[in-house]
This record gives C-alpha cells, structure tokens and sequence, in this order.
C-alpha cells in the first residue's frame, strides 16, 4: 500500500471510529469499485455495529423483481468486512474474504440493511495473532434487515487476514 493511500486510509478509519463514516464511505467506493453498481454505502459507525445500505433499485434486483440474493449476500459481506476493517486498519493488514454462508430467510421489500456487529471476541486480540504469527482467520456474522425492519437474510463471513507482504 502506498504512503499516500494509508495516509487517506488512517485518517477515514479514525472519522468512522469517531462516528462519522463518510470519509471511509467514499474510500471504500475507490477501493472496491466492483460494489459500486449496488451503490452500498456506509451509514452508521458506533460501538457496538457498522450498518450499510442496500438500496433497493433496478440494477439490485433479480429477474422476479426481488432483491437479488447476490446483492444481499455482497450487503453482508460489505458490513462484516467494514467491522473487521474499522478494528485492524488497512495499513498493515490485507482482509480477504474466503467464505460466505448466507441463510435468505424472506423476500427483503424497499432498502435494506445490512448490520455487522463490532468489538466481538472474535476479532478482539486478532493484532497480537496477526503480529506474532503473520496469518490469522476470523469468522463474522451480519444481518440483513428491509424497510420493514423484517429480518431477511443473515450470513456467516470467514475472513482471511494478512500481514502485508506475506505470501502464506
């Protein structure tokens, strides 16, 4: 990662932690422009979650007319990842995902959200991991709630963590 995209990086990661997820929004739409057809966005940071939404909108939905359960599955992966990321940073650490589990418990109706929660024993301790053995793996859950507040869709994320410039 250069200097000048860690720099960038720091400082929306400490404004989202901060409650303010704008700049991370914007940040993340550059780093994964292949979300940007969804128009996923970040809209709530807090001690507890990251939520994002998930418009419903035409280029979301499948050939029934429904929320397309790509879209929902990349809402939940989009959240879980955003909680990882706002715990570790992006500096010293590659996040990929390896594996996603979703459950589409109802046909989601209007935007959605998806909720991922934060500060989880799962993910506490996971620098010391990361430091001391240059690898580590983390399973996070979200889930995905339409305009109704209807649970919709819940999905278990495994991610695989990095210490940048390890191969293993």
């Amino acid at each position: 990662m250069n200097a000048w995209v860690a720099q960038r990086a720091d400082k929306a990661l400490q404004e989202a932690r901060a409650g303010n997820p704008k700049a991370l929004d914007r940040l993340m739409r550059v780093a994964l422009p292949f979300n940007r057809p969804h128009r996923i966005g970040i809209i709530e940071v807090n001690e507890e979650a990251v939520k994002v939404s998930l418009p419903e909108r035409r280029s979301n939905r499948n050939h029934l007319g429904g929320m397309h359960a790509c879209a929902i599955a990349t809402a939940l992966e989009f959240s879980s990842g955003a909680s990882v990321l706002i715990e570790l940073g992006m500096r010293d650490y590659r996040i990929i995902m390896s594996r996603i589990e979703v459950d589409y418990l109802a046909k989601p109706q209007g935007n959605c959200t998806a909720t991922s929660k934060r500060n989880t024993p799962e993910v506490q301790g996971l620098s010391d991991v990361l430091q001391k053995e240059g690898v580590a793996r983390v399973q996070l859950s979200a889930a995905l709630h339409d305009a109704r507040g209807e649970h919709c869709a819940q999905a278990l994320v495994h991610w695989h963590l990095k210490v940048w410039g390890n191969r293993g």
